[in-house]
């Protein structure tokens, strides 16, 4: 009797068991899917650009001296010719006047007695040798001021005056110098006047030439920019002052992934976003040049990545752009017009064949599909579907497969 209750309860767990599969493999699974529309399909490279000036202007300084004035500031409209800043020439006409004084003296130079110049000499090495004093009291006055002024217990206006000083006896001691090494050179050259009065004229020349350069003028007509002198500031032929622009011929240029460039050809078409009163907005634009070659430059992630420099132009933005300007850029790097697209989500495979479930009648159909042009998401498929179709988006739902009933 209880093995007939045992066999009994078998046989209803099994029954049981059997009609849960039926109607697991009966009841239609729940799917998403996508009605395939036709639909003009993008593939973009997406990367940032800067604003630039075609036709930048370098504004230098042959000179290396301290900024006297400044009359043109950053974002000043400007002509050819005008005066941007006026540099400090103060050792210049001193040197100048020393040059004029021994031109003067030149017919007396030529009988100098040698002992009157020595004697020259001697006192101006004295006169040298005192400043020189003066100068090494100064200096340790000023580190001494220094280290009061740190510790507060004298004020700024103190230190000012101390450095002052100091830099006055350095000036001192900079010139006496300067004559004493005159002097020096005029008695070494005097036995040959006339190759002395020739050596006057060529530094006198110079120093008539670098004078006229003090007046630092704008090369071409346009708008300043990068320019950020201050008065008292020490210019040099190592450093620009500034440029002058056309604004109304701006390009963006963009550093592009060197594997992303093959993609990227001149009149290449972008699409360029900007924030114009606070809100985005996308103009179109176009590729004017592709540099030949990549240039290694060095990510915010510290990666070394090889990119390749791409100039674009949009006659509509002209307006709009400014200098450093950062912007958005998509390459349209392909274009499939009237296409369909299925999500990436969506294909499966088998070997090289590529596949689909596509919802008919109530049931799943594998089909296979031929593939074209990919963009992030999705993929387009040129072989195999129709427009209004119903496309199973997620292929990889468990109990999926070809003819199971879905809904």
């Amino acid at each position: 009797m209880k093995l007939k209750i045992k066999l009994g309860i078998v046989f209803l767990v099994i029954v049981v068991s059997v009609i849960a599969g039926i109607y697991y493999l009966l009841k239609p699974l729940e799917v998403e899917t996508v009605v395939l529309e036709s639909q003009d399909v993008y593939q973009y490279v997406e990367e940032s650009g800067q604003v630039e000036s075609q036709n930048a202007v370098v504004v230098t300084s042959l000179l290396t001296q301290k900024v006297d004035a400044i009359f043109k500031e950053n974002g000043d409209f400007v002509n050819k010719g005008d005066l941007i800043c006026r540099l400090n020439t103060d050792d210049l006409e001193w040197k100048k006047q020393q040059i004029m004084s021994l031109f003067d003296d030149a017919e007396e130079a030529n009988g100098l007695n040698l002992n009157a110049l020595k004697a020259q000499i001697s006192d101006q090495k004295k006169l040298v040798s005192q400043l020189d004093d003066v100068y090494t009291d100064q200096l340790e006055s000023q580190s001494n001021a220094q280290t009061l002024w740190e510790s507060g217990a004298i004020s700024q206006e103190n230190l000012d005056q101390v450095n002052l000083m100091l830099t006055k006896a350095q000036t001192d001691l900079s010139r006496a110098r300067g004559s004493l090494t005159t002097l020096q050179n005029k008695y070494q050259t005097l036995l040959d006047s006339d190759q002395y009065l020739s050596e006057l004229n060529q530094e006198l020349e110079s120093v008539n030439y670098q004078i006229s350069q003090s007046d630092i003028k704008s090369p071409a007509e346009g708008m300043i920019i990068n320019q950020e002198l201050k008065v008292g500031q020490i210019v040099s032929p190592q450093g620009p002052i500034g440029q002058v622009i056309n604004p109304n011929q701006m390009t963006i240029v963009s550093h592009v992934l060197a594997e992303d460039s093959y993609l990227i050809d001149q009149d290449t078409n972008v699409k360029i976003e900007m924030k114009v009163n606070g809100e985005n907005e996308i103009f179109e634009g176009k590729v004017i040049d592709v540099s030949p070659s990549a240039e290694t430059e060095i990510s915010s992630l510290g990666i070394s990545e090889q990119r390749v420099a791409v100039k674009i132009k949009s006659d509509v933005m002209d307006a709009l752009l400014k200098p450093g300007y950062k912007v958005n850029i998509k390459f349209v790097a392909g274009y499939v017009p009237s296409a369909l697209v299925v999500p990436k989500t969506a294909l499966f495979y088998d070997g090289d064949h590529a596949y689909v479930y596509v919802s008919q009648q109530g049931k799943a159909v594998q089909t296979q599909v031929t593939l074209g042009m990919e963009t992030d998401n999705q993929i387009v498929v040129t072989q195999g579907l129709e427009q209004g179709q119903a496309v199973v988006i997620n292929e990889n739902l468990e109990g999926l497969s070809d003819g199971k009933r879905i809904r």
